[in-house]
């Protein structure tokens, strides 16, 4: 048979070597006894406080409320968060389980009190809001910063230079030129030179150099006369250099402008005038030119494939944009700013680990900035899990080189021509995530273009 304990002193040792502050409160509100975990949490000894009553606790603010008295008065266990004041006047929050002790008279004798200090939790969900907060208020700056500058996204200070630099060239009226890989962003900062000139209100338009046929890349810019050629509408066509008259013409790819046709768009920048395709009499054009392309230019004019003198009109304000590699702070909030892009476009809530940003800002990015989009739009689009890590890359990541592509068909069951037409999909597919141009493509395959094409549209590769 278990016998009761009566021994007081052997209660207050099991008391006092509890693991949480305890204070025990008897019916009429008096202080009865306090642990030693108590006052190491509060400050306040047990021969200080026992005497007092729960009244005189609240006057001398050692506890703003009274868990003791909700117990007497709903008759059960209560628990609460409540705000108290130490000895040395600091404040803490603790949480209080105050316990009913039922007498034999079937009436509350006293009331346990257990108390846990929860202020460093509470500093952490702090701290976490505070973070979410930041972290909110910097995607609203991010969405802001991306309307004002055409949808450029940056951190770095290598690129704020460039924005810096481009923000004076806006506000001239030169001929510019924007140097830069492939993906990194060259016609969003045309786009940024014109919204930010006196011209923004006017028309802005952009013809890729590399992805119009040479036969026709004329016509487009200069446009024809009625007449001028078989199949020429009757009426004639302005061309791309008249209809942004006032306002900003982007050629984008002029590395891969034909020779010939060079000569033309020279006339134009150093007279403003130009004739149209069977056209006698000049047309004058009030039509800024800015130009970009990937390509050394300095390389293709000791080539014979660009003008030296079409060069120095091109080059009177140049920007050489950055790859991606060399500014790799502005992976992060890229890589955010594509998943709420995708998020949103295919209603989905994906989220991006820590890990996976930590080691996209160390991935060699040949495709830059595009490369990375293309990147997050598979992994948003293709993953099942709501969190995306680096375990997600594997299959969605670009092989590092098209060239070195594997044919997974089943070779055994399968013909030449099958194999063949698997693989050119294949690495036709991946040339064109990469590059934005068939011109391009063609110059990285040793492809002509128009072999290019023509393997595109075989294949339906959008």
């Amino acid at each position: 048979m278990i016998e009761k304990i009566t021994d007081l002193n052997l209660l207050r040792f099991i008391v006092n070597n509890a693991a949480c502050a305890i204070i025990l409160i008897d019916k009429n509100e008096n202080v009865i006894m306090t642990n030693l975990e108590y006052e190491k949490l509060t400050g306040y000894t047990d021969r200080y406080l026992t005497g007092m009553t729960v009244g005189d606790m609240i006057e001398k603010k050692i506890i703003h409320d009274s868990v003791s008295r909700k117990v007497m008065r709903q008759k059960q266990t209560v628990v609460l968060e409540q705000l108290s004041a130490g000895s040395s006047g600091s404040e803490y929050l603790v949480m209080v389980k105050g316990i009913p002790y039922w007498g034999q008279s079937k009436e509350i004798e006293y009331v346990i009190c257990c108390l846990f200090d929860i202020s460093d939790k509470r500093r952490i969900i702090e701290d976490l809001t505070a973070s979410n907060l930041k972290y909110s208020m910097e995607l609203l700056q991010l969405k802001k910063d991306a309307a004002a500058n055409a949808g450029i996204v940056y951190r770095s200070p290598l690129m704020q230079t460039i924005i810096d630099k481009a923000e004076i060239i806006a506000k001239t009226d030169s001929t510019a030129l924007i140097l830069g890989e492939s993906g990194t962003g060259k016609s969003m900062i045309a786009r940024f030179l014109h919204d930010n000139s006196q011209r923004a209100d006017n028309t802005f338009l952009t013809i890729n150099c590399g992805a119009v046929p040479e036969s026709l890349i004329e016509s487009e810019l200069f446009g024809y006369e009625k007449g001028a050629f078989t199949g020429a509408q009757p009426s004639g066509k302005q061309g791309l250099v008249e209809l942004a008259d006032n306002g900003t013409l982007f050629l984008d790819e002029i590395g891969d402008m034909p020779y010939d046709l060079q000569v033309k768009l020279l006339r134009l920048l150093q007279e403003k005038e130009f004739f149209r395709i069977g056209g006698t009499r000049p047309l004058k054009v009030n039509t800024r030119i800015i130009a970009a392309t990937n390509q050394n230019l300095k390389e293709q004019i000791e080539k014979k494939r660009f003008r030296e003198d079409l060069y120095y009109r091109l080059n009177v304000l140049n920007l050489q944009i950055p790859p991606l590699r060399e500014r790799a702070e502005d992976i992060p909030i890229l890589a955010e700013t594509f998943r709420l892009k995708f998020n949103e476009r295919y209603q989905l809530q994906k989220v991006l680990s820590h890990e996976l940003i930590n080691h996209l800002s160390q991935l060699q990015l040949r495709g830059n900035v595009r490369e990375l989009e293309n990147l997050i739009e598979r992994l948003v689009l293709f993953s099942t899990e709501k969190v995306l890590t680096v375990n997600h890359l594997p299959g969605i990541l670009e092989p590092e080189d098209p060239a070195a592509l594997s044919c997974t068909m089943d070779v055994e069951h399968s013909t030449y021509q099958q194999l063949r037409d698997h693989f050119e999909r294949t690495l036709l597919t991946e040339a064109k995530i990469r590059y934005q141009t068939t011109a391009e493509i063609g110059r990285q395959l040793k492809v002509d273009q128009s072999t290019i094409s023509r393997k595109l549209k075989k294949y339906k590769i959008d």
